[in-house]
């Protein structure tokens, strides 16, 4: 133990791990990172996938379709793990065990630093929440089909709801990242000295889930948009953040609300900002 603050001897249990939406604080003891540089790992593992999507029709050679399926779903979970390892380091804070005897330069708690947070957001924004992040090959959709065996598919889905797939692991990195923990820890983190302001991490999402132009936007986006919509409202009402969080959700609210408001010649679009604006509306306005 005298020698637990050298970076060689660096240590975290299962009770530290932060596989759980905001469970834990060091993003250090996160699982399937494999990596002493968890953010470039989970970057380079996202970049892999995308590769073999690309030539995934032109060299694999499967017996039956479902093998294709199980690549997309393979595809998808290495995607979601490289986010969740990434979301880790926004609002994270470094622990050190050492006791005051061994007189460590090390701080029992440390901001996780500034740089690896503005790296961990880009990385989600881009590869989680823009417009391509999930883009797949209309060639692939139609061939990802489920082999069936006897009764296989009674009272299941067939199909491969791709749009599910994917809202699922944006929720798992809104999950932690609106953690009413997380955003707690990143208000008092403001204590410890540079940090990633809450207010600027909301924003920054703002950004990468809401398009200003009037472009078609895909099903995908739409349904994060909703999503994250219907979060900050749950945060507005503070019955498990504190004020601080809601008062910042309350600002992205009055901009996806003027937002909504933009007309558009697009039938999809048109009606999903008219959902926006109810939603919005019979929430804040009403009450």
């Amino acid at each position: 133990m005298e020698r637990s603050d050298e970076p060689e001897l660096m240590f975290a249990n299962d009770a530290d791990d932060m596989r759980r939406p905001g469970k834990g604080i060091d993003p250090r003891a996160m699982i399937s990172d494999l990596s002493n540089e968890p953010i470039k790992h989970a970057l380079q593992r996202i970049e892999l996938m995308d590769e073999v999507q690309k030539t995934l029709l032109e060299e694999f050679e499967p017996e039956t379709w479902e093998e294709y399926r199980n690549s997309i779903t393979t595809i998808l979970r290495e995607k979601s793990r490289a986010l969740s390892t990434a979301s880790r380091f926004i609002g994270g804070i470094y622990v050190n065990r050492s006791t005051p005897e061994q007189k460590s330069d090390l701080s029992p708690y440390e901001v996780a630093p500034l740089e690896l947070q503005i790296k961990a957001i880009n990385l989600i924004k881009k590869y989680g929440f823009s417009d391509d992040a999930f883009y797949i090959q209309p060639e692939i959709m139609k061939v990802i089909q489920k082999e069936r065996r006897g009764f296989d598919f009674y009272g299941e889905k067939e199909d491969f709801h791709y749009h599910e797939e994917v809202l699922d692991i944006q929720q798992n990195v809104l999950n932690h990242l609106l953690h009413p923990d997380v955003l707690s820890r990143m208000i008092d983190s403001s204590l410890y000295g540079e940090h990633y302001p809450l207010e600027v991490m909301f924003n920054d999402l703002t950004e990468a889930i809401f398009d200003t132009s009037n472009k078609e936007i895909s099903g995908i986006k739409r349904n994060l948009q909703i999503d994250y919509t219907k979060r900050l409202l749950d945060i507005l009402k503070a019955r498990y953040h504190d004020e601080i969080s809601a008062s910042a959700a309350l600002k992205e609210l009055r901009k996806i609300e003027k937002l909504s408001k933009k007309s558009s010649t697009d039938l999809s679009l048109k009606n999903h900002r008219e959902y926006l604006y109810w939603l919005i509306d019979k929430s804040i306005n009403n009450n």
